[in-house]
């Protein structure tokens, strides 16, 4: 990432003397005015504001710092050692929510949890789906439970191994699942994440490649009616749409479409059965995204 100008430092300096300690994270002067109102309105006194600020100039995460994130209507806890949630992930957990109708019983499971923070929040929404995440690390599972607590739901919250313990994970059929993995390549984390990202965030939740989208088609199909995973390249939602096209079972079975974020970025690759066992799954995600398959 290309070093900041001196002269863009000082023009920042003689805005606020604070501003300097952000830009290396923020980038541009007005994005560290936006996140230094921020700070201020988190922190109550000078030291915390200034300590803050310092801890930023160390590329320490924000949300680390602040020790929550906006997700929809809730307020997630954020802690060191567990995925921070994006703004592109509650995007599209934010539309799926609104798609889900609120009188009917509806179950869902979330791979790779994190903080839970799309269960959580779609509980929290429609009292009566059942949600249950699930994660392999205990400090995510710690926070998904205070988050849950937090903000007065019951989400079902388990410890697994997802890649190696998926046909133990549930018996029942599922309405929907729901998953943000691990999706960047090494060379990619490397080369272009941001060093708050590359330093204090869980390798574990950022590095990967194909293995939860192959894990998807294996285990997954079967026991689910749809599904919604994140993605971080069109190739991985190319390789989901090519496995189940080239099926003649889910071929038969299945509808499957790419949804892009605000950026008009590939984010989300999702299917549906084209018949339910619950409700009308098609009905539920028609203008989701487009569909390829």
């Amino acid at each position: 990432m290309p070093r900041i100008e001196p002269k863009l430092m000082a023009k920042a300096y003689s805005l606020n003397k604070l501003l300097p300690l952000l830009l290396p994270e923020c980038r541009t002067i007005v994005d560290a005015k936006r996140e230094l109102g921020w700070i201020k309105k988190e922190l109550t006194t000078p030291f915390q504001v200034l300590r803050a600020c310092q801890m930023r100039f160390m590329h320490y995460p924000l949300q680390y710092i602040l020790k929550s994130q906006p997700f929809g209507i809730i307020d997630v806890p954020c802690r060191r050692g567990v995925l921070i949630p994006r703004w592109e992930t509650e995007e599209w957990t934010v539309d799926v929510l609104n798609r889900i109708p609120d009188n009917l019983p509806i179950s869902l499971i979330d791979l790779c949890t994190g903080t839970g923070c799309i269960p959580v929040l779609i509980k929290k929404q429609r009292s009566l789906a059942h949600c249950i995440g699930v994660d392999v690390s205990e400090k995510a599972l710690a926070l998904a439970k205070r988050n849950s607590k937090q903000n007065g739901v019951d989400v079902t919250l388990l410890k697994r191994d997802i890649i190696k313990d998926s046909s133990n994970i549930i018996s029942k059929h599922i309405d929907l699942l729901t998953c943000n993995p691990p999706y960047i390549s090494k060379e990619t984390f490397t080369k272009d994440s941001r060093a708050s990202v590359r330093v204090f965030e869980p390798r574990l939740a950022l590095i990967g490649n194909l293995e939860f989208y192959q894990n998807l088609i294996q285990h997954w199909l079967p026991r689910v009616d749809a599904f919604v995973y994140e993605i971080g390249d069109i190739s991985q939602a190319k390789y989901i749409i090519a496995q189940i096209s080239k099926s003649p079972l889910h071929a038969r079975l299945w509808s499957v479409g790419i949804r892009s974020d605000l950026n008009d970025l590939p984010r989300v690759v999702y299917g549906f059965r084209k018949e339910s066992k619950n409700f009308d799954k098609a009905n539920m995600f028609c203008g989701f995204g487009r569909l390829y398959h």
